[in-house]
């Protein structure tokens, strides 16, 4: 617009407008993955920012959790529970 405004030549306007329009489409594929991230990134909060306020007021406010790390966990293949359960607010069943 403004090349077509201060020089009034139409012959200059379409290689620019091209170049625009085929860095936009290189653009595209990149700018597809951004929102894409930044979905899964908004998908995501609501049960991180839950899971962290469980954290933080479990250990800090409730229970006042000493942890030592003086002797390392040995971890040699596998992680294994043993009576542990899960029971959802309100339900009657373990999980």
């Amino acid at each position: 617009m403004y090349i077509i405004i201060i020089k009034n030549d139409y012959q200059q306007v379409v290689p620019i407008v091209g170049l625009y329009a085929m860095a936009a489409y290189r653009l595209l594929p990149a700018l597809q993955q951004i929102y894409s991230d930044i979905t899964l990134i908004r998908f995501g909060q609501a049960a991180l920012n839950t899971i962290y306020d469980d954290y933080v007021n479990c250990t800090y406010k409730n229970h006042k959790m000493k942890i030592s790390f003086e002797q390392p966990l040995p971890f040699l293949d596998n992680v294994e529970f043993h009576n542990v359960t899960f029971r959802y607010p309100n339900a009657q069943k373990s999980v």
